[in-house]
């Protein structure tokens, strides 16, 4: 009887309750990091949804204001619009272009927005004061955002 005794006197763990901690502790742990990495992608795939709506934004508005300035327009398709100021001189044009397999929006030779623009509709309407731009860009994380304006030509002089 004196080596039980001994025995429950012993205080500690055995291996196995060790082992149950660490699996049971290993799972908190992995839990937790899931948990901070979801929301992670969630704050980063937020975070870029804002810069493509201050993209789409900033191209509409660009455009817009060009066309307003603009002596006249020309639009050869609807993929592209030329800004002429009033002595003739090409001002600008905006385009979508193929660059390694990707469509961009260009102004003058430059890329306008980083995110791939998957739709650019430029359209007059009938009374040619005025062209309808359509945008639709899509960034990295699988965000699309879609804007139309209007931009009316100041001095109402449209070729197409």
């Amino acid at each position: 009887m004196r080596g039980g005794a001994r025995r429950r006197l012993r205080g500690g763990y055995s291996m196995i309750e060790l082992l149950v901690a660490l699996v049971i502790g290993l799972i908190v742990v992995l839990a937790l990091g899931h948990i901070v990495l979801a929301s992670q992608r969630s704050w980063t795939w937020g975070r870029e949804k804002v810069t493509l709506q201050a993209n789409m934004a900033q191209a509409l508005e660009q455009m817009e204001r060009a066309a307003h300035k603009a002596r006249w327009i020309t639009v050869p398709d609807s993929n592209q619009f030329r800004v002429f100021d009033e002595n003739g001189v090409r001002r600008t044009a905006y385009r979508r272009v193929n660059v390694g397999g990707r469509w961009y929006l260009q102004e003058g030779g430059h890329v306008l927005v980083p995110p791939v623009c998957t739709r650019f509709r430029v359209q007059p309407n009938n009374d040619t004061t005025c062209v309808v731009i359509t945008l639709r860009l899509v960034d990295a994380y699988g965000n699309v955002m879609v804007g139309r304006t209007t931009a009316t030509v100041r001095n109402r002089t449209l070729a197409y």
